[in-house]
């Protein structure tokens, strides 16, 4: 396999994670509709206790804890709301984009890089190694936008 069927290969494997989370923020968005943080977080430490107990380094507990004990209680509706706003989003971004539609890509870039330096500003604020990783692979999918957008100006698509 070649340089270029590789990277497509990579630009649409990213695609689909750009997609299977904006369906996970869209889904979380509407459960926190139904379910307060605090009764999440007040479930997980229920769920989770005994494997602290065993595993104080657990890294699934920690972090789903650590997640939702960082986000400010009383504005479910906020969260709420953002969630499914940002899951819409990314979802329609990834339809056009796999539609080849090019006016979607410069919006997407625009976007993304908006969601990227929100990012930034979570993990300065936060310090999550999720913000982080979601940072890095948000960098990624944007410099695979703007690959493809350009392949696709020059009519190599």
């Amino acid at each position: 396999m070649d340089f270029k069927k590789l990277f497509r290969l990579a630009y649409e494997y990213s695609l689909f994670l750009k997609g299977a989370d904006g369906l996970f923020e869209l889904f979380s968005g509407m459960f926190l509709l139904f379910f307060p943080l605090s009764s999440i977080l007040g479930l997980l430490n229920a769920v989770f206790s005994h494997e602290l107990v065993e595993d104080p380094k657990d890294l699934l507990a920690n972090a789903l804890i650590h997640t939702f004990s960082s986000m400010p209680q009383g504005v479910d509706y906020f969260w709420a709301a953002f969630l499914i706003l940002h899951g819409i989003i990314k979802l329609g971004l990834v339809a056009g984009l796999l539609e080849r539609k090019v006016w979607v890509y410069p919006l997407a870039v625009w976007i993304l890089i908006a969601f990227l330096i929100y990012q930034i500003y979570l993990v300065v604020l936060i310090y999550s190694v999720f913000y982080i990783l979601l940072t890095i692979i948000d960098f990624i999918v944007i410099s695979f936008i703007i690959w493809d957008y350009k392949k696709l100006v020059k009519g190599k698509i």
